[in-house]
């Protein structure tokens, strides 16, 4: 007998969020680290099993730097951030090239995690991905 469902959801969609938890795969820009915790990378590397890959700034400027370069990944960024400041209540309160260089970004991390076709992450399984701030950024 159930008294109430809400409870029964609640301890249901727990143990499916630590299912898909357990094993993952986490990937970082910089090193990973816990916020307020160091010791969370490892933690989760050794209770939870997750695999968490560290992409390198110099990695991540690398790429950024090339796609830059290219003429069409320009012309297709330019292209998306004139459709998305289109949109009705859109509203630009910054300089456009920064509209630009988030498509361009979006790109990047595009090729980092290659989509299958049915719209999940392929090879890598990516549940999850995390940014550390650092003070210097490329140029």
């Amino acid at each position: 007998m159930v008294d109430d469902y809400g409870e029964v959801l609640w301890r249901l969609r727990a143990i499916h969020g630590l299912r898909n938890f357990l094993g993952s795969r986490a990937v970082t820009i910089g090193k990973a680290r816990g916020k307020g915790c160091p010791k969370a990378p490892a933690l989760c590397r050794d209770r939870y099993g997750m695999d968490i890959v560290e992409v390198p700034y110099s990695e991540l400027d690398r790429r950024i730097k090339a796609k830059r370069a290219q003429d069409h990944v320009m012309a297709r960024a330019q292209k998306h951030a004139a459709r998305y400041l289109a949109q009705p209540g859109v509203r630009l309160e910054t300089d456009r090239i920064f509209v630009v260089n988030a498509f361009v970004l979006y790109s990047v991390f595009k090729d980092l995690f290659p989509l299958s076709p049915g719209g999940g992450v392929a090879e890598l399984r990516v549940r999850a991905t995390g940014v550390h701030a650092r003070p210097e950024l490329p140029a």
